[in-house]
């Protein structure tokens, strides 16, 4: 039964890496209504996911990556700040919201590139 059940576990744990995995496109709107692009690039290595964030000068490694469900967050760092994400993937869409260590919060939406 044990056994069932883990198999069960890691299938569906599985079946969501490979849903979110890739590469995705994602806008963060901050409250004054600026804009951002940036791309998500999530990856899958003997059964764990990490990601990156890819903007115009770079790449920034999301640091503690975390996924429950169809909830992901992380955080990145850039210029001396740091921003938290915490995202909803469903159905090939994200939304989700941002906030900075410098004040600045916002809204992420994106889809699959």
């Amino acid at each position: 039964m044990y056994r069932t059940i883990v198999l069960i576990f890691l299938t569906a744990a599985l079946s969501l890496a490979a849903d979110i995995t890739g590469k995705w496109d994602l806008r963060g709107t901050d409250s004054a209504g600026d804009q951002s692009q940036v791309q998500l690039i999530i990856r899958e290595s003997s059964g764990t996911l990490s990601a990156v964030v890819n903007i115009a000068d770079g790449s920034l490694p999301a640091k503690d990556f975390t996924v429950a469900g169809d909830d992901v967050s992380f955080k990145i760092s850039s210029e001396g700040t740091t921003y938290s994400l915490k995202l909803l993937f469903k159905s090939g869409i994200i939304t989700g919201t941002f906030s900075g260590t410098d004040g600045k919060a916002g809204k992420v939406d994106g889809k699959k590139a």
